[in-house]
């Protein structure tokens, strides 16, 4: 189970890494865009906060 969550969060990083790297070419990035992926960036964050028995900085909502 160890090796899979290691994939998953292998993949999540490679994907959001791509992401952040056509965002940063495009230079003028659409608001929903920023806000769906600061949505899931933070929903991200606060399950591995969950996983680790960590206390989450984040909430979902980027306007919250």
């Amino acid at each position: 189970m160890k090796a899979f969550f290691n994939e998953l969060f292998d993949y999540n990083f490679y994907c959001n890494k791509k992401i952040i790297s056509e965002c940063i070419e495009i230079h003028d990035v659409p608001n929903k865009t920023l806000e769906l992926f600061s949505h899931i960036l933070n929903a991200h964050h606060i399950w591995n906060a969950r996983i680790t028995g960590n206390s989450s900085k984040f909430n979902v909502t980027a306007n919250s």
